[in-house]
């Protein structure tokens, strides 16, 4: 068979149902190996283990996911971009981009805390894990260079409305929004402090608007 045979052979078995079907098995895989990697860690819970939570075959687990790092990432990334809800990540991104500069600030703040509410755990997990598995700490990589692209956006959208602090660079301001944005300082406000996702998402747009902003000029007598 040739390779032009083999693509439509492929596009054959390739229909909605059959498409629906793969796509609630992977969902179905996902949702069993977060909950076995939050409850275990990530080393010691074994692909045979998703499979038996998830009610598949092993096998299925490893055409879906080639490796464990490949199934934690897409955990991560999948929580991350929330792509399933009526108002995904990257529309959320756009909207604080495009807004004013102390909205922007308070828009991005909800953004980070709904994020962090519901993948700051799986994200300490991946953080943790990434120190002894090899290909783990490149996909981690990859998601702190997309972190701090988003980062930058926020910096220089605030340069470009005038409304950066004069103490503060692009370059500047994108590190700090990376050193104060992330998932170990979310829990550690939430559990260590017992604060809620609430008190977290105010605390954040304050401290942002106080280190990033401009400060109003005042007249002298």
């Amino acid at each position: 068979m040739s390779r032009a045979d083999d693509h439509k052979e492929r596009r054959r078995y390739a229909t909605p149902v059959r498409d629906a079907r793969a796509a609630a098995t992977r969902l179905r895989i996902r949702a069993a190996a977060e909950t076995l990697f939050l409850e275990g860690g990530y080393a010691r819970t074994s692909m045979s283990e998703v499979a038996k939570r998830a009610g598949v075959a092993e096998k299925t687990v490893y055409l879906a996911f080639p490796t464990k790092a490949a199934l934690l990432n897409e955990i991560i990334v999948s929580s991350i971009r929330d792509a399933d809800s009526d108002h995904p990540f990257r529309e959320q991104m756009a909207e604080a981009l495009a807004a004013p500069p102390a909205e922007m600030l308070d828009l991005f703040a909800d953004i980070n805390a709904k994020l962090m509410e519901r993948t700051a755990r799986v994200m300490a997990l991946g953080e943790a894990a990434a120190h002894a598995d090899p290909q783990l700490a490149e996909l981690r990589e990859r998601g702190h260079h997309a972190m701090r692209s988003n980062f930058h956006s926020i910096a220089e959208a605030l340069d470009a409305h005038g409304a950066l602090s004069t103490e503060l660079d692009v370059e500047a301001a994108a590190a700090t929004i990376y050193g104060i944005v992330n998932e170990s300082v979310y829990l550690r406000l939430v559990d260590g402090f017992g604060w809620t996702a609430k008190h977290y998402r105010n605390w954040l747009a304050h401290v942002l608007a106080q280190t990033l902003l401009a400060r109003p000029r005042t007249r002298s007598c």
